[in-house]
């Protein structure tokens, strides 16, 4: 049996072809020529025996063989990325950007303040930022897609490490109309539920929601079915006077001059609040960065109206 003897460079030229379906494509991403790469390829279907691709007039197809081979492929090279970017990680954990997770209802958290404070704090390191739904989120975080994730405490559930930042009050946002637009407080029994607005499902305030209110009535009263519809959305429709919404009071603070026709109400209890988390993927080389990381968080948000941790 011929020993397997394969590098890098025979795996992307591989993976290049099955993508392209194309020698002539592949080639040419791969900055070598199409006769070069058929005959570096040829040499290796040879020297082991198999078929890797069917060459077809019409283009290239991958073979039975071959697609178990590439998919394979696509790890290893995944694999190799993660332990050259360890390795440079651990030589110099700021030599890399910082890839930087957070969930829609946090847009407002993460914009230039934060970034600003986290290039100066950590020596103008590349910063990238990934807005996604929590669960996604923290799955990208145990795939090594993303270093950190500004997620609520709930989404998090202790399948990767995290940090407590900040907690916020979730505020009614009810229409200028409504019975209680002119109330400041309200008790939690007061909320009405059948007239809520639900935002999208991945966004984790909307199980939040859920979880304070249950799901059988939230909804009900109103006109159409707005039970998924994103928290901009849905502060549109309060605004208009279609029903009321729970909305993070940071939320609030940058939207709140947008929204002309809708009050915002607090709610006796502190139920009606979030923990937001900085998550972390686990087994990261840059695990010391993280206390300074979240002070530089910290002190960007500190004219936020929030409880920090």
């Amino acid at each position: 049996m011929t020993q397997v003897q394969i590098n890098q460079r025979d795996l992307e030229y591989l993976l290049a072809i099955q993508q392209f379906g194309s020698f002539v494509e592949a080639a040419d991403r791969s900055n070598v020529t199409q006769p070069a790469l058929s005959n570096h390829v040829r040499r290796l279907e040879d020297r082991y025996g198999l078929e890797i691709f069917e060459r077809r007039h019409d283009g290239v197809i991958t073979t039975e063989c071959g697609a178990l081979i590439l998919s394979k492929a696509r790890e290893v090279l995944f694999e190799m990325k993660w332990m050259s970017d360890l390795i440079q990680s651990c030589q110099d954990p700021l030599s890399r950007s910082l890839r930087i997770g957070y969930s829609p209802t946090l847009a407002i958290a993460v914009g230039v303040d934060v970034v600003q404070a986290l290039q100066r704090d950590l020596g103008n390191v590349r910063i990238e930022l990934t807005e996604g739904f929590s669960q996604h989120l923290v799955s990208q975080l145990n795939d090594r897609r993303l270093d950190l994730a500004l997620v609520s405490n709930a989404s998090v559930g202790g399948v990767v490490p995290a940090m407590p930042l900040f907690s916020e009050r979730l505020l009614l946002a009810v229409p200028s109309s409504h019975v209680l637009a002119r109330r400041l407080l309200i008790d939690a029994v007061e909320v009405p539920i059948e007239e809520l607005i639900l935002v999208e499902p991945g966004d984790c305030l909307r199980e939040q929601v859920i979880e304070l209110c249950g799901t059988a009535l939230i909804g009900a009263a109103l006109a159409m079915d707005l039970r998924s519809v994103s928290l901009d959305t849905a502060l549109r429709y309060v605004n208009a006077g279609l029903g009321c919404t729970l909305v993070p009071e940071m939320k609030v603070g940058a939207e709140k001059s947008v929204f002309s026709n809708t009050a915002f109400i607090a709610i006796d209890t502190a139920d009606y609040a979030r923990t937001i988390v900085l998550a972390r993927r686990n087994n990261c080389p840059r695990v010391s960065l993280f206390p300074k990381i979240a002070r530089s968080i910290k002190e960007a948000l500190s004219y936020q109206n929030v409880q920090f941790i």
